[in-house]
């Protein structure tokens, strides 16, 4: 099973506010608040959500996590908000404005943080609810118990499908765009539901502030 989805553009100005430790206390609290309105507007034309997930048996889990050795499936994920917002991060940047580019830097996460778990609901909706498969809990190369090498390996799963995403990956398994994501989940029939999706004690951004956040849920 593969399946291609478009993702909705989900932000919350208090939420990356609170990311970005930007506070009405602040002298130039005016100019970020400005700043976020402009970039607000430009976004339907700088990102292009896209996800993809595929139910595939599993034939190398263990290779991944040993985690993932015992269930007879893999839900394989990809993210991506496409290449645009990173070009206009890097623009920004280079004209030196530097609060320009913080804060679309700082979206693009937390729209990216977003998607995935967008994404997750559809996942649980047809693997789970349709299907009937328990699933685990996400195992992403930027968790500190998985090799980034898996980046190419999640790709690689697509490669045989239309995948009609324009998602390449670098020798150093960095994946192009960089506003990409990568993950897998284990499925089985006889494996109850986690409740949790992404669990921050894994991850291994510790100062990531969406950590503060989500660890309640957690």
């Amino acid at each position: 099973m593969f399946e291609k989805v478009q993702l909705p553009i989900s932000l919350n100005q208090q939420q990356l506010f609170q990311n970005m430790k930007i506070t009405p206390e602040l002298n130039n609290y005016d100019v970020f608040v400005k700043t976020y309105e402009s970039l607000w507007k430009k976004l339907p034309n700088l990102v292009q959500i896209e996800g993809v997930f595929k139910l595939w048996k599993n034939t190398f889990g263990k290779e991944i996590h040993e985690d993932l050795a015992h269930t007879s499936h893999l839900v394989y994920c990809l993210v991506t908000l496409g290449k645009d917002i990173s070009d206009q991060c890097t623009a920004y940047f280079a004209e030196r404005d530097y609060v320009s580019g913080m804060m679309i830097d700082s979206i693009a996460d937390l729209l990216l943080f977003n998607a995935s778990n967008n994404l997750y609901t559809l996942v649980c909706k047809e693997i789970s609810e349709k299907r009937g498969y328990g699933l685990t809990r996400r195992y992403s190369p930027d968790d500190r118990t998985i090799s980034i090498v898996h980046q190419k390996t999640i790709l690689d799963v697509f490669k045989e499908d239309d995948l009609s995403i324009d998602i390449g990956i670098t020798e150093g398994y960095m994946y192009n765009p960089l506003k990409t994501l990568g993950y897998v989940y284990g499925a089985d029939r006889d494996l109850q539901m986690t409740g949790v999706d992404h669990d921050c004690r894994y991850c291994s951004n510790i100062n990531c502030e969406m950590r503060k956040s989500f660890k309640k849920s957690v």
